[in-house]
């Protein structure tokens, strides 16, 4: 796919929202939110056929979206309902994948019920308000979590440097990610179709530069601006035991919140190979008449 290819509309004070389609345009449709960094060229490596029409925008500051300066999490619920309403979509379900898991779990607390359906979240980042929630996690996140709490100009600094990294050399930059994770996904990262994905998707992520990444990883060390347990529309967590990005605490800890989620933990799976090679399943399960899984 194209960095090019997209769609876009304006909010209420002037930004520009951006996304690209894919899927069955006659299925449900699902807005699916990129990881951090990433962007709407985020997804499905293999091409499977998608049971859903899946919306992919790009969050402020992402690829063809206008950065929002001083943005909150608690912001994104309004840039999702304007991608809707310029869609014409009465109703729709989200899914976040990673550092997109929080502003699912956001648009849950937020919208209204008569809009929004279903919630999901593929190894999802849980908040950073409990005890252990770095344990099991790979230094650079843990890194990049202190950071945000104690010298946020500096993770803005790795941002920017981040950003000329993957400008000089897309692939290098991709390739040196992997250096920490599982055997699984050092293993799925070899695969061409995944690396070109990776590429294209990081690449236009830092198009408009590396802050929209920094800004991300320090609001998420934050507090969120709403409890998990005000959220009552259905939201299913996938999670696999090998996850070192997110560790599976994150998605125990977040079940444990929210009165309304069912969790399906995947003996043996990371976080690239839960989000690259589940991401079928987790729709046909989140779009399903009975949610897929039940607290492990």
């Amino acid at each position: 796919m194209s960095g090019d290819t997209h769609s876009t509309t304006l909010t209420a004070d002037g930004r520009t929202l951006a996304w690209c389609e894919y899927g069955d345009p006659a299925a449900p449709p699902v807005l699916l939110f990129h990881g951090t960094p990433g962007s709407r060229l985020d997804r499905d490596p293999f091409d499977r056929p998608a049971v859903a029409r899946v919306i992919a925008p790009d969050r402020p500051g992402y690829g063809h979206s206008s950065p929002q300066p001083g943005r909150r999490l608690t912001d994104w619920p309004a840039d999702v309902l304007t991608i809707a309403d310029a869609l014409g979509l009465d109703t729709f379900s989200v899914v976040g994948i990673s550092g997109g898991g929080p502003h699912a779990l956001v648009c849950a607390a937020v919208l209204p019920a008569d809009r929004l359906i279903r919630v999901g979240t593929i190894c999802g980042l849980g908040p950073n308000d409990w005890p252990g929630v770095t344990e099991g996690m790979q230094p650079m996140n843990v890194m990049f979590n202190e950071l945000a709490l104690s010298d946020p100009a500096q993770v803005l600094a790795i941002g920017d440097a981040m950003a000329d990294g993957l400008r000089a050399d897309a692939a290098a930059f991709v390739a040196g990610t992997g250096a920490d994770l599982p055997d699984v996904d050092r293993a799925l990262m070899q695969n061409p179709a995944v690396q070109a994905m990776m590429v294209a998707s990081m690449t236009e992520a830092v198009r408009q530069g590396g802050r929209a990444f920094a800004e991300e990883m320090i609001m998420f060390a934050h507090p969120w601006g709403f409890e998990l347990s005000s959220i009552r529309v259905p939201v299913l967590l996938w999670h696999g035991t090998d996850d070192r990005n997110v560790p599976v605490s994150h998605a125990r800890h977040i079940a444990e919140q929210v009165p309304t989620a069912r969790l399906r933990i995947l003996e043996g799976e990371g976080h690239m190979t839960l989000a690259m090679q589940h991401s079928s399943d987790f729709l046909v399960a989140l779009l399903g008449d009975a949610a897929d899984g039940s607290p492990d």
